[in-house]
């Protein structure tokens, strides 16, 4: 028997690689799943947090380790086995660990999640080691679907929605992207090998992905970062996205085309957005547009200049160099530490970015692939691979329908003051639901609210941007953030009806906790009157007398004596503490209340509090009981003094 009959030839393989359309439909829907399974494993067991705010040794190891050794395990077998089989395996774990994450949460939704990354993470490699020209195009679109998904439902995930259409819509998407794999492994599949040295654009994966799923596409990264709220964040996104298809379209089209140094320029992009992570604005969306064309054109170009070059041990060994990054870098962006070691999410960036440049080196010094023209045929499958997830952003719109806050306010003489911790969006039973805690809000009708630990993208909460959540569901027009550290996607938060004129943050030292604390202080334009000064803030339990010190002398400079001044506080500490006892003797009063506020299911402790200046007077506080957080919200409605008969 012929060795053609026993393979095709590789100019076979190659021609029936390029013209399969629905490869890079294949890739657009492994990298959609496979996204939301990384924003959405690590929230599954995020209530397994310890009282210092570390998840155990254990659960890192086993929740955050193992999928990405076993997908690096599983590329260097893959070259002994027969790549359609495993990539049939590997895509249809995926797509079950995808509908059982859907089904079941706690840690066994989390195993179950885990064994999806571990396929996914795999298939996206193998698709790589193919030589697909449209790779890079295909990543593209698949997180610019997941960044869809996050517009159009909030910044929240689907897993996160208990209704049934929730279920019917990700059993859909992933049926479709099932329907692909098998009718796609139905034919030849060879991993066209690679060099050594055509192999190195290879190791950006797993920094490409990061990218992609946590910087370019998270709205709760870059709202903040380019200071135009979340739609504004949303337009962005998807501009840069469309420029990343566009040129993921043309690079495959023209390999030497004039589009070859944008890889240099994306990576260096990339780099830039890590250096100004420190100062973020509205210049943040041009380096944003050029990442995604650089890196989709670096991705396409190493893709499609690597066939028939010899060698697999080389690809299969930067796969999963690239897949260990990843998993330090995402790490990185929890806040909580690589197995002990902190890494600011901006450095993991920069790290990401130094990667890259490496890689479009690599890429630029390769020859073009001979005789090798993808044409425009690939595009149409590129547009087509939007109408399903769009037709599950149709079935996720209407859940997510409210009323909004009624937000009347009886009397414009009046204040209703809200304060409360949030505990990143989980309930008091470890359920992450936003919804709860936006019905009590609602329910409270504040005009201001003072909140602490809510997250803007926070990791272990899949990456929700509860801030923006509640700004929209709520309809608040005005939202102040200070990050809990540089860098951090969690902290203290104002909202606001009225216009927020200036705001000033302070940040707490660690002093022991695996969670930075700080406070955050808007002047607020109340309709009557001077202006009024609210500060969120949150103090970590225990520390010394110093700290202590340290962390009311921080509320008292925020303050610094103004008149009309609010603090919405999560003491960790009673009414008769030292930390409070040094805010009354500063001339701060109580809203007084004899609730206790902690635990929310049994509450023994008043550790929350409002408190106001004396020209402010307390005419009502409430404690409403809730399920929403570990703590009760206290509801103080102010009037200004002089108002008061």
């Amino acid at each position: 028997m012929g060795s053609d009959r026993r393979r095709p030839s590789m100019a076979t393989v190659r021609r029936r690689v390029d013209r399969s359309g629905a490869m890079s439909a294949l890739v657009a829907l492994s990298v959609l799943l496979t996204v939301e399974l990384l924003r959405a494993f690590p929230a599954l067991v995020a209530f397994q947090v310890d009282p210092r705010g570390r998840l155990p040794l254990p659960f890192q190891a086993t929740v955050l380790v193992v999928p990405f050794l076993g997908a690096a395990l599983t590329m260097l077998v893959t070259i002994r086995l027969d790549p359609r089989r495993v990539l049939l395996v590997c895509g249809l774990l995926l797509g079950c660990g995808r509908i059982g994450a859907q089904l079941v949460h706690g840690d066994l939704g989390a195993v179950i999640a885990g064994a999806g990354l571990l396929g996914g993470l795999a298939a996206i490699a193998l698709l790589a080691m193919l030589g697909l020209p449209l790779f890079g195009g295909g990543v593209i679109a698949g997180v610019g679907m997941a960044a869809a998904l996050r517009v159009a439902l909030g910044s929240r995930d689907l897993i996160w929605i208990d209704h049934p259409a929730a279920v019917v819509a990700v059993v859909a998407v992933v049926g479709w992207f099932a329907l692909i794999l098998v009718v796609r492994t139905r034919r030849a599949v060879e991993v066209l090998g690679r060099r050594p040295r055509t192999a190195v654009p290879l190791v950006a994966i797993g920094p490409v992905l990061l990218l992609e799923a946590y910087v370019l596409t998270n709205l709760g990264w870059v709202s903040p970062a380019i200071d135009r709220g979340w739609l504004g964040a949303s337009f962005v996104i998807a501009a840069s996205t469309a420029a990343g298809v566009a040129v993921a379209a043309y690079t495959a089209w023209a390999p030497a085309g004039p589009v070859r140094s944008t890889g240099l320029v994306g990576a260096v992009a990339v780099v830039a957005l890590a250096v100004s992570h420190s100062a973020p604005g509205l210049g943040w969306a041009v380096p944003l547009l050029l990442a995604q064309a650089g890196i989709a054109n670096l991705l396409t170009a190493g893709s499609a200049r690597g066939v028939r070059t010899g060698g697999r041990w080389a690809p299969a060994l930067a796969v999963g160099i690239g897949l260990l990054l990843l998993l330090a870098s995402i790490v990185a962006l929890d806040g909580r530490g690589l197995l002990g070691v902190v890494v600011r999410p901006s450095a993991a960036v920069g790290v990401g970015g130094l990667v890259l440049l490496v890689a479009a080196i690599a890429v630029r010094s390769l020859p073009p692939p001979p005789a090798h023209r993808a044409g425009l045929r690939h595009v149409p499958s590129l547009a087509g691979i939007f109408v399903l997830p769009a037709v599950l952003l149709l079935a996720g719109l209407p859940l997510l329908a409210r009323a909004g806050g009624a937000g009347a306010v009886v009397d414009a003489r009046e204040l209703r003051v809200v304060s409360y911790n949030v505990q990143l969006g989980f309930t008091a039973d470890g359920r992450l639901n936003l919804d709860e805690v936006a019905a009590v809000l609602d329910d409270a009708r504040p005009d201001i609210v003072a909140l602490q630990e809510v997250p803007r993208g926070f990791l272990p909460t899949g990456g929700v941007d509860m801030l923006g959540w509640l700004q929209q569901s709520l309809g608040f027009d005005y939202v102040a953030f200070q990050p809990s550290s540089p860098g951090a996607l969690h902290g203290n938060a104002v909202l606001s009806r009225y216009p927020i004129d200036d705001v000033e943050v302070r940040r707490f030292g660690r002093s022991g906790t695996a969670l930075p604390r700080g406070a955050l202080a808007a002047v607020i334009d109340v309709p009557y009157g001077d202006d009024v000064v609210v500060i969120s803030t949150h103090f970590p339990p225990g520390g010394s007398g110093a700290d202590s010190r340290e962390r009311t002398g921080a509320v008292l400079a925020l303050w610094g004596g103004r008149e009309r001044a609010i603090v919405g506080i999560d003491a960790n500490a009673g009414p008769s503490s030292a930390a409070l006892q040094r805010l009354t003797d500063a001339g701060l009063q109580i809203a007084d209340s004899d609730a206790d506020t902690y635990p929310a299911v049994r509450p023994r402790s008043r550790i929350d509090f409002v408190l106001h200046t004396p020209e402010l007077v307390t005419t009502s506080v409430d404690v409403p009981s809730t399920r929403a957080s570990d703590h009760l919200p206290v509801v103080a409605v102010l009037r200004p003094a002089d108002l008061v008969g």
